[in-house]
């Protein structure tokens, strides 16, 4: 029972020295009136990552909206943190919290799809406050 307690804290102790704080990778998720897509990616030239890329590009003319993408061998906590379960996903953060995530999808249209609902509801959201 000792050596488990003992294994369990020095792995704590170790992933908590190595981990980053998800905003000193990402400082701009401070930021609560924006709406932030990240897209979380394991290999940045893996052609799972297209649809993902080109939604990004697509959602992105958004003032409102501010485009992230993090890859998880540069900043393997990243995906930890955000409960990733596959890679690529992209994930929609509003006032820190997960609003939607997204993974297993190789369409970008059916990725724009998805995140319409969202876009749409954080704008209205938007220009009732006059943010």
């Amino acid at each position: 029972m000792r050596i488990l307690i003992l294994l369990i804290f020095l792995a704590a102790v170790s992933f908590g020295c190595k981990s980053a704080d998800i905003y000193e990778i990402i400082p701009e998720l401070t930021n609560e009136d924006s709406l932030h897509a990240i897209v979380l990616i394991e290999e940045t030239e893996d052609e799972n990552n297209h649809p993902y890329f080109n939604a990004l590009i697509d959602i992105s003319s958004s003032k409102l909206l501010k485009t992230h993408v993090v890859a998880a061998s540069d900043h393997p906590e990243v995906p930890l943190h955000f409960e990733a379960e596959s890679l690529p996903c992209l994930i929609l953060f509003e006032a820190g919290e997960v609003v939607m995530h997204i993974d297993d999808v190789n369409d970008t249209s059916e990725l724009l799809q998805m995140l319409q609902g969202n876009l749409m509801r954080f704008t209205r959201q938007a220009s009732d406050t006059g943010v």
